[in-house]
């Protein structure tokens, strides 16, 4: 029983050995692995930079929630406006506007900017290229 179990355990290996060597040879292409996002933290005025040279400044920070002791027809959200450039961006620089609620995700040119937290000070931005 044991000369059985290493024979079919050999032909098990070189069955997977071969389908792989094929796989290989057929040209098929193997999956593309994305870059993982990067996750900033930065205040109104200041500069962060992703490892491709893109750099991003935050401008301001948008309040447009109902003020206490006001009616409203809508509660508003908080947001921010940021300008990018460098990176895929080269010389040009481009306007990055984000909502708590209204667009809290973006692609604006080779990028994904997400605003995962924020409040009247810092937000938290994370990049995928």
């Amino acid at each position: 029983m044991s000369k059985k179990l290493v024979v079919v355990f050999i032909v098990i290996v070189a069955a997977v050995g071969a389908g792989a060597y094929w796989y290989s040879r057929s040209g098929a292409v193997a999956p593309v692995v994305t870059e993982a996002a990067w996750t900033h933290s930065v205040g109104v005025g200041e500069t962060v930079s992703h490892p491709d040279g893109m750099t991003l400044k935050l401008v301001r920070i948008n309040d447009s929630r109902c003020k206490k002791d006001v009616v409203c027809i809508w509660a508003g959200e908080l947001g921010v406006t940021a300008q990018a450039s460098g990176g895929s961006f080269g010389s040009t620089t481009a306007e990055v506007v984000l909502g708590q609620t209204t667009r809290p995700s973006a692609t604006v040119g080779a990028y994904v900017f997400t605003l995962n937290t924020i409040d009247e000070q810092r937000v938290t931005i994370s990049v995928k290229k």
